[in-house]
C-alpha cells in the first residue's frame, strides 16, 4: 500500500509542478484571448509565443518528473517508484502531444524530458 501511495503522491506532485509551471509562464508571457475550444486556435496561439515561453513549458515536464519522481522514491521507500512516475508523467507528456497543436520540438520534449528526467531520478534513487 505504501508504494501504491507513494506512485499516486509523486505523481500528483509532478503534474502540480508541470501546471504551476504553465501557470507561471502565463503570467510572465500573457497570451492573447482566443477561442480556447479551437484546436487551430491553440496552435496560432503557440505559435505566436516566444522560444523562451516554449522551453519554460518543455522544461516543465523535465522538473515535475525530477520532483515527483524522487518523492515517490522517498514516500514509497521504493526505487521503481520513480519509474513508474516518469512513465507516468511521459504518458501525460505524449497525450498533451497528441491533442494540444505544438512545434515538433515541444512534442518530442513532452515525452522525452520525463525519460531524461528519469534517468537522474533513478540515479539519485539507486535504481539504475
Amino acid at each position: 500500500m505504501r508504494r501504491l501511495l507513494g506512485v499516486l503522491i509523486g505523481t500528483a506532485i509532478g503534474l502540480g509542478v508541470v501546471a504551476g509551471m504553465a501557470k507561471l509562464n502565463l503570467m510572465l508571457f500573457p497570451w492573447s484571448d482566443f477561442d480556447w475550444r479551437s484546436a487551430q486556435a491553440w496552435g496560432d496561439a503557440i505559435a505566436d509565443e516566444p522560444t523562451t515561453a516554449l522551453a519554460m513549458i518543455a522544461g516543465g515536464w523535465a522538473i515535475g518528473t525530477l520532483v515527483g519522481g524522487l518523492i515517490a522514491v522517498r514516500a514509497a521507500e521504493w526505487a521503481a517508484a520513480g519509474w513508474i512516475v516518469t512513465g507516468l508523467l511521459a504518458l501525460a507528456g505524449a497525450l498533451t502531444a497528441v491533442f494540444v497543436p505544438q512545434p515538433l520540438w515541444m512534442q518530442l520534449a513532452a515525452l522525452l524530458a520525463p525519460l531524461a528526467a528519469g534517468l537522474v531520478v533513478s540515479g539519485a534513487s539507486g535504481a539504475a
